[in-house]
């Protein structure tokens, strides 16, 4: 039993951000005609938001250290 499920859909997710975010990247390196700035500016801000909202969640269901439980 995982108790974190939402964790590994979001690194799923993570995962085909980053491939997808290195396909356009390399279209736009060999100059192809379909790569868009835009769309890869926006590609870009989706996973940044998606990456910042994982480790939070991650950060959130980590166990608490000894040293967060002294007072």
């Amino acid at each position: 039993f995982d108790p974190r499920p939402g964790l590994a859909r979001q690194q799923a997710l993570l995962a085909k951000l980053e491939q997808a975010l290195r396909a356009e990247r390399a279209r736009g390196i060999a100059g192809h005609w379909s790569y868009e700035l835009a769309h890869h500016t926006a590609l870009f801000a989706v996973y940044r938001r998606e990456r910042d909202a994982f480790r939070r969640d991650l950060e959130a269901s980590a166990p608490p250290t000894d040293a967060a439980q002294k007072p």
